[in-house]
């Protein structure tokens, strides 16, 4: 015995393909996370750090003398303020920002001045050896699967549904 089972209903096959036009392209929840993303940093640096529990180490007393006498900003990681626009700014051309249809590369690009390392990592892992504490740039994975894992699987879903509009 065998059943023959067939969708010839054009709304069913409409459905089908518009659905796995979607899957194909994730473009539009892509970039939604981005926005999520570039919110957290902004948050990062308003509260150096605390709002994902990892509190920026305070200026040393030399940095604080040497941001004065240069009257530069006295917050952490902040001098121009382009490491914090790379990750804060779309329009900021040090970003590292990649939307393709199946996925997201996001970061910065801000080299330093002699355009041997980048900031953010140098900043993000700290470099003992220049005297250079960490200071968190980005949570872990675990924990911004815990911030925004909801957020993001209802941005899949109501783009997958058929009312699903961004």
């Amino acid at each position: 015995m065998m059943f023959v089972v067939m969708i010839d209903d054009e709304n069913v096959l409409f459905a089908v393909d518009t659905l796995s036009e979607r899957v194909l392209n994730l473009e539009p929840v892509w970039r939604q996370i981005a926005k999520d993303l570039m919110e957290l940093e902004a948050q990062i640096f308003v509260t150096q750090g605390s709002v994902i529990g990892k509190p920026w180490a305070p200026l040393s007393p030399k940095t604080i003398r040497q941001k004065q006498r240069k009257n530069l900003p006295l917050e952490p990681l902040v001098r121009t303020g382009r490491l914090r626009a790379s990750l804060t700014d779309e329009s900021s051309s040090e970003m590292a920002l990649e939307i393709e249809p199946l996925g997201l590369t996001f970061g910065s690009a801000r080299e330093t001045e002699n355009r041997q390392w980048f900031l953010a990592p140098i900043h993000h892992f700290g470099a003992p050896r220049r005297n250079i504490p960490a200071r968190a740039l980005m949570p872990d994975s675990q924990q911004l699967a815990e911030r925004f894992r909801d957020r993001w699987q209802d941005y899949f879903f109501n783009y997958l549904s058929e009312e699903g509009r961004f």
